[in-house]
């Protein structure tokens, strides 16, 4: 049995398949009989399957699986079925492996049986099927460390990500209702329960950004991702993520703390496409922060920093007028208190409302930022 079957699902990417099996034959794992490939033609009018079959004569270990015409996340369950590997893996046909990238992830998972899914950086690559040697490595996207809540800020996989074929049997196989967010509902899904690792040094592949490729063609991708996060932006769901890294939420108090972390993270992260820089989402923090507040009204980060938030947001009348409504002792601290006389200082400039200070929810997780750095 191999150790790992990688997935390519193709349609009308004849100019792309061979670059791509001959990216997936220089594998280390593939030269040391570890890689099976399971190419699933979904209904091409190209002719990737006479590709394919040329292929499949010369090298052992390629599976040819044709359907009708069907979506990606379909195909991909497709050749999960037809497969054979302990771990698997997507192979998109536009993208490239560094020649140890599936085995460096794969020795990720051998060595760490509580981990189900490992991935790692990757660089971008402008230029159809350029090699990964040929590839200039200007543009590293360096993904954060997994942490279970951040899969409502961004996916965090990158494009290559290896997992445990017993993943499926935990939490089902990918959504075939999505056209192009389904590797994203399972982001979503898995970070419920399981846990990933990203591995260290290089990145492990490198990935093409072109116009004809799903997630750019048109508006789909940003609809399906809204949906997903306003569903899994719900109490329940971030409780859940929450839980999965060990934080304990059974009374109010503990259950604020939750959502005043969540809403501390949608004011700094770093989505691996943004170069480094920061991303801010200040109507979810405001969400978090209002939720905590109900959950638990005596929380003082929570009153806190939905002031402070409404304030950033321009509206300092508001926050103002919501502080003066608030118990007294819930802007007791130094902090709080500071806050507050800024915000009603008869002017308050743009300058001064960005020294407002926020308070820290009381879980002692990694920042948004750490989680970061902890990846260098």
């Amino acid at each position: 049995m191999p150790k790992v079957s990688a997935l390519v699902s193709t349609y009308n990417s004849e100019r792309f398949i061979r670059g791509c099996l001959d990216d997936l034959l220089s594998q280390s794992l593939f030269r040391e009989g570890g890689l099976e490939i399971v190419v699933i033609v979904s209904g091409s009018e190209q002719g990737e399957e006479a590709v394919v079959l040329d292929y499949a004569t010369r090298y052992s270990g390629i599976v040819l699986v044709k359907t009708p015409r069907e979506s990606m996340y379909q195909a991909w369950n497709r050749g999960i079925e037809r497969s054979s590997g302990e771990y698997l893996t997507n192979a998109n046909t536009d993208d490239r492996h560094a020649t140890d990238g599936i085995e460096r992830l794969a020795i990720l998972l051998d060595t760490q049986p509580g981990i189900s899914l490992s991935y790692g950086d990757f660089y971008l690559s402008t230029e159809s099927n350029q090699t990964f040697a040929d590839n200039p490595k200007t543009q590293r996207y360096i993904y954060p460390r997994f942490f279970a809540p951040a899969a409502v800020l961004h996916y965090q996989f990158s494009p290559q990500p290896l997992w445990r074929r017993s993943v499926h049997s935990k939490i089902g196989p990918f959504s075939e209702t999505l056209r192009t967010a389904g590797d994203y509902e399972f982001n979503l899904r898995f970070a419920e329960t399981l846990r990933a690792e990203k591995v260290s040094g290089l990145p492990v592949g490198s990935y093409l950004m072109h116009g004809e490729a799903l997630s750019f063609k048109d508006q789909t991708l940003k609809k399906e991702t809204e949906a997903l996060m306003q569903l899994y932006r719900s109490e329940e769901k971030i409780e859940a993520l929450y839980g999965n890294e060990g934080a304990a939420n059974s009374t109010p108090s503990e259950r604020a703390q939750v959502h005043v972390d969540l809403g501390l993270r949608a004011l700094c992260y770093y989505p691996p496409w943004f170069n480094g820089a920061s991303h801010q989402e200040l109507f979810l923090a405001l969400d978090c922060f209002s939720r905590a507040l109900t959950i638990d009204p005596n929380s003082e980060s929570a009153a806190n920093n939905l002031i402070v938030t409404i304030a950033l947001s321009g509206e300092i009348a508001r926050a103002s007028e919501f502080a003066s409504r608030l118990k007294a002792e819930l802007l007791s601290s130094a902090v709080a208190a500071a806050n507050f006389r800024t915000i009603n200082a008869a002017s308050t400039s743009a300058e001064e409302r960005l020294s407002l200070d926020f308070m820290p929810s009381g879980l002692k997780f990694p920042t948004q930022q750490e989680l970061v750095e902890l990846t260098q």
